[in-house]
């Protein structure tokens, strides 16, 4: 059985939360995640410019793809090599890998909402806090949802490109097996 230990820092820190900014309309999103695709399927498809010149933006085009249920312009998001640690604690990397994760969670009918926090910008490399809510098919069917702080990383590649190079959603939180 796996526990998770997920501090949520909305309940015990609102100031962290951000009322006062509003939230993206549907159809914003939609446009969003169009250019996006448009972007990202122009170029040689085995080397997608994600047209990303902001790592601020990532977050919210990974919740858009993923939501949409595109993997493969979710995976577009990630540079070569890159690895993930997955909410169970594993530490998984390559483009075989990624997949396998990110259709499960398509699979299990994924609805993420991400707020980005900060995002941390040096020498070609952005850290990107985001608060994160996940809902999930559960084991009998049911509805679960899970929340947590990302600790990100990104970097710009030679054409300017953001990408993701390692995805850390549990940010600083243990893992209890």
């Amino acid at each position: 059985m796996i526990t998770l230990s997920i501090f949520d820092h909305r309940e015990t820190e609102p100031h962290l939360v951000r009322p006062g900014r509003p939230k993206a309309s549907w159809r914003q999103r939609q446009n969003r995640f169009e250019k996006f695709q448009e972007v990202s399927r122009s170029k040689d498809p085995y080397i997608m410019s994600t047209g990303i010149t902001d790592p601020a933006k990532l977050p919210i085009l990974f919740q858009d793809t993923l939501n949409a249920g595109a993997i493969e312009d979710v995976l577009a998001l990630f540079a070569p090599g890159a690895g993930m640690r997955t909410v169970a604690g594993e530490i998984i990397s390559g483009d075989d890998a990624l997949r396998a994760e990110i259709s499960g969670t398509v699979a299990a009918g994924g609805r993420l909402t991400n707020v980005q926090r900060h995002t941390l910008l040096g020498a070609d490399t952005a850290l990107l806090v985001t608060d994160w809510t996940m809902e999930i098919d559960g084991p009998g069917g049911e509805r679960v949802t899970a929340t947590g702080t990302t600790a990100n990383i990104a970097r710009r590649d030679a054409d300017g490109d953001w990408r993701f190079t390692m995805l850390n959603p549990l940010g600083t939180s243990p893992v209890q097996l």
